[in-house]
């Protein structure tokens, strides 16, 4: 077993013809899945999981010698549970500071949340946390800088959204509100570019606020003005080799998009490139240079589609499902893997779901 899941390596299939083949059962799932075979044949071999690597250990040969091959497979594209979030919770803020993520406000059923917790995927365990100040639903995302974790804008559970920023500290355990943003916003997301948090909002009372980016700077605790930025409800954000992507959303009808778009701050320029599958509510993180796009909302109920983006080809991969179809889940990368937490179907879940390129 390797992050719960079931690896069968080599052995003999019918004809008595020893097999190199790697197949992999997801407990989550049910199913069944091919895996990149042995380099050798062997049956009668031994294998164990250690420090994520499958190891697969002498057994015999088609010409029934023994052999002394050792070989090591590191597993990749696939789904593994978690431990759940204890807090059901859609629709709030997430971020992953010192190798946890932490994941705050949201909404239960539709009743709004203020409540914390952070995820040590070590320990594969969850810590309570300070609430925040006020609760937060449809925030913009979250933001990092020097191990202080944003979460501007939202609304409190009764639709109107506000200027908050809040900053929260790990080390303490403690929020802090900051300098109110320009504008009353929501449903977006943040990146942090040169150390600065950049926040797009397309929910709120001010229509000529929507659509735009607007550029906090913690070293003065203040704001820059308005940047102008395309316009769709609830996409999925990311920074990407010093880029915030903003992917899928939906458009004034209500129509799921593909478009993405990436912002530069050196030019202060919006660049459109390759489509993605339609679809607004999903969540997307950074990792190794390429930009994750898992999950959301299709226009006909949730979907588990997974796709990853290459800014060196401009170009799309499609993924293995999630095990678990939602939209408006958390996210983060650490070490490696992509963490799906939460979000929303028939209800609001705990589920959390680790993710292996």
């Amino acid at each position: 077993m390797i992050d719960g899941l079931l690896y069968v390596v080599g052995g003999k299939v019918p004809g008595d013809t020893v097999a190199s083949t790697t197949v992999v059962y997801n407990p989550l799932t049910g199913l069944w899945s091919a895996q990149a075979g042995m380099a050798s044949r062997r049956a009668w071999l031994g294998a164990a999981g250690v420090s994520g690597k499958l190891y697969a250990i002498g057994g015999i040969t088609q010409s029934n010698l023994a052999s002394g091959t050792n070989e090591a497979y590191t597993p990749g594209d696939v789904w593994a549970a978690r431990a759940p979030i204890p807090t059901a919770r859609e629709a709030f803020a997430s971020a992953v500071v010192n190798g946890n993520l932490y994941a705050f406000g949201g909404r239960q059923n539709g009743n709004p949340l203020g409540s914390g917790h952070v995820y040590n995927p070590s320990t594969d365990s969850w810590t309570s946390r300070s609430a925040m100040p006020q609760p937060r639903v449809a925030s913009n995302g979250a933001g990092v800088i020097n191990g202080i974790l944003y979460v501007p804008g939202g609304h409190n559970g009764d639709g109107i959204y506000t200027k908050s920023l809040y900053a929260y500290n790990p080390a303490t355990n403690t929020w802090t509100s900051k300098a109110p943003m320009p504008a009353a916003i929501g449903c977006g997301g943040s990146g942090v570019l040169g150390g600065k948090l950049y926040v797009y909002g397309t929910c709120g009372p001010d229509g000529n606020a929507l659509g735009g980016l607007y550029a906090y700077d913690p070293a003065t605790n203040s704001w820059g003005s308005r940047i102008s930025a395309p316009l769709v409800k609830f996409p999925a954000m990311a920074v990407v080799n010093g880029k915030l992507y903003l992917s899928g959303g939906h458009n004034e009808f209500g129509s799921p998009v593909s478009a993405l778009s990436a912002f530069d701050p050196a030019t202060r320029q919006w660049t459109t490139l390759a489509t993605l599958s339609p679809r607004y509510w999903a969540t997307a993180v950074a990792l190794n240079g390429l930009l994750y796009v898992m999950g959301g909302y299709s226009g006909n109920g949730p979907v588990v589609w997974s796709e990853v983006y290459n800014p060196a080809t401009n170009s799309w991969r499609t993924l293995i499902d999630m095990p678990t179809a939602r939209w408006s889940p958390g996210a983060g990368a650490i070490n490696g893997k992509v963490y799906v937490v939460g979000g929303q179907g028939d209800v609001t879940m705990t589920t959390n779901q680790a993710y292996t390129p």
